[in-house]
């Protein structure tokens, strides 16, 4: 699995967008960090949310393939989904 460095992520410009951002664990599906504009979306604050399972906001067959695509490669990069709120 690959991770990113700090210099990979705009965490400020992240943090800003103004549509939901979620970086999340692929290999469980859990939390790690959302944005503001998550946050409001899902209505909760940063503490209570982080660590949540996310899989229920998946479509069932995107995710199924990502994670056949993470089984095959070890990693995804620049990979995009769309997510329910």
């Amino acid at each position: 699995m690959e991770v990113l460095s700090c210099q990979e992520i705009d965490m400020n410009s992240f943090c800003y967008f103004p549509h939901p951002g979620y970086i999340i664990a692929m290999h469980d599906e859990m939390l790690l960090f959302t944005n503001n504009a998550g946050l409001k979306a899902n209505q909760k604050t940063l503490d209570r949310f982080v660590g949540e399972n996310l899989a229920i906001l998946n479509f069932p067959e995107e995710l199924e393939q990502r994670k056949r695509l993470l089984r095959m490669d070890g990693k995804l990069t620049n990979y995009e989904f769309k997510a329910m709120n």
